[in-house]
């Protein structure tokens, strides 16, 4: 019997942009917390080009999760960051009319694996400290909270970041 694949990770694809940027749409409230202002097509290509200091670009990905074959969310990662046994999570998007039912945790998981599998050690990422409910869902997934540090990403916008990890 054939296996079925039910979610995926996959590279951008210029021709699924207005999908993509459904998912973006659908999560406003993140972008007004996070940069002030509505996302755009603008803030997609902002975010696969952004990336942490002293980073290699081929290791910045900016993948599209796909459940069957529909686009419902983004994840933004940099491997060997912040050291060369960490995979680190910059933007992880689930279109807003799906979350909660276990589609966030089930695309994680399958990063997860991908890193464990290439050797990494752990995951780090970096919530906003006013976003609550983006540091619960990450505690939910076994991340632990690190410490409070000062974005290096967007300095201007004075984002206070609560760091967490996940030994993997």
């Amino acid at each position: 019997m054939e296996k079925v694949v039910e979610y995926t990770l996959n590279d951008y694809n210029p021709l699924e942009i207005d999908s993509i940027f459904k998912v973006y749409e659908s999560n406003q409230p993140y972008f007004i917390l996070s940069g002030g202002a509505p996302a755009t097509i603008k803030t997609i290509h902002e975010n696969r080009e952004e990336m942490p200091p002293n980073t290699a670009p081929r290791f910045k990905h900016y993948k599209v999760i796909k459940f069957h074959k529909d686009i419902i969310g983004i994840i933004d990662y940099v491997e060997k960051y912040p050291d060369e046994d960490a995979a680190y999570v910059g933007l992880f998007l689930i279109h807003k009319p799906l979350q909660g039912l276990g589609h966030g945790k089930k695309s994680f998981q399958i990063l997860e694996a991908q890193m464990k599998k290439t050797g990494y050690k752990r995951i780090r990422l970096g919530v906003l400290n006013n976003n609550a409910s983006g540091f619960n869902f990450w505690k939910s997934l076994g991340f632990n909270y690190i410490q409070e540090v000062k974005s290096t990403v967007h300095p201007e916008r004075d984002w206070i970041i609560l760091v967490m990890e996940k030994f993997i």
